[in-house]
């Protein structure tokens, strides 16, 4: 468990992108060294630790760094969005529980005001991931409440049709630039 990532400055959200993208730039300079049987390899890649921990150091499996990689940059992107709206000026920054951090994936550093749960999927029906976030976002008492995910299916923005009715959860696809 790490601690929670507080974002006040936009700067900030560029720093921590770029540590993500050096850990994918190391993991990718690794790979060119695999041969061998293709199933030796895919072992390796599912429970060595082949990758790289996407902000932090240190090895992990290249499955779990895909995973951490991708929904670290979904919840980048959805503070970025945040800020850089400035839709929530009165929150202070945003904190960011990346990984295996408890808590919300994001909320305002000042309390109440917003908190957003973030994932990275193929589909965002998925595992019923989208379902169990609007559910866990609809107890908080905070003002304004989102669910962001990205996935390669979706077309950005605004998923009013997948909120769920007489809720103020609202739901948001990323795109994939924002991602990247």
């Amino acid at each position: 468990m790490g601690a929670p990532l507080e974002i006040k400055h936009l700067c900030q959200l560029q720093r921590e992108q770029e540590k993500v993208r050096q850990a994918a730039r190391t993991t990718r300079e690794k790979l060119k060294g695999l041969s061998g049987d293709p199933l030796e390899v895919l072992h390796t890649l599912r429970f060595e630790r082949y990758g790289r921990h996407p902000w932090k150091d240190g090895e992990l499996n290249l499955i779990e760094q895909l995973t951490q990689t991708f929904t670290a940059m979904a919840s980048l992107a959805a503070a970025r969005r945040l800020m850089k709206e400035e839709w929530f000026p009165q929150s202070g920054g945003l904190r960011l529980n990346l990984g295996a951090t408890p808590g919300i994936d994001i909320e305002g550093i000042r309390q109440d005001v917003v908190e957003a749960e973030v994932f990275a999927a193929v589909n965002p029906k998925n595992n019923g991931k989208l379902k169990k976030d609007i559910d866990r976002m609809k107890e908080s008492p905070a003002q304004n409440l989102y669910v962001f995910f990205y996935a390669p299916s979706c077309t950005p923005g605004r998923k009013s049709g997948l909120e769920v009715p007489d809720s103020r959860v609202q739901v948001w696809a990323l795109c994939r630039r924002e991602i990247m």
